[in-house]
């Protein structure tokens, strides 16, 4: 299953059951996982990307893997609004699990935060709690 990918930096990509972004040119290749996972491969390097994952690619360096990040500025955002932003960011369905916290309000601001570090100041923030579940949908509770 899967289509492959042959990049002009001479990176090849496989697609395993996923939504990704594929950028690059000769000298480079980025490679973003929003859902399931790609394996990509340069020369005898293989690499398996993962959802929320950014894989870069250059011919000096190789391949570096890191968390995929996003800037945030929210100020006085009612839970649910931060919910529906941040979930379609990354590509998870966050719910809140208690009708009660759906108007709670917090104010999240950062550069360069992964989908860990925004749910870590969510919980923080508003003394919450979540459960995460293999659909890729996390729900937040009263703590």
């Amino acid at each position: 299953p899967g289509f492959r990918l042959a990049l002009p930096s001479g990176v090849y990509i496989k697609d395993i059951g996923t939504k990704f972004l594929v950028e690059g040119d000769a000298d480079l290749a980025k490679i973003t996982v929003y859902k399931g996972m790609v394996a990509a491969w340069y020369q005898k390097d293989t690499v398996l990307v993962g959802k929320n994952e950014v894989l870069t690619f250059n011919k000096a360096s190789g391949f570096v893997k890191t968390a995929l990040t996003g800037d945030f500025d929210y100020k006085d955002y009612s839970l649910t609004q931060v919910c529906d932003s941040v979930g379609t960011y990354f590509h998870t369905d966050l719910r809140i699990g208690e009708h009660i916290l759906a108007d709670r309000m917090l104010t999240l601001k950062g550069k360069d935060l992964s989908l860990d570090q925004v749910l870590e100041i969510i919980t923080e923030t508003l003394d919450l709690k979540y459960e995460a579940r293999a659909t890729d949908t996390i729900i937040f509770t009263s703590n």
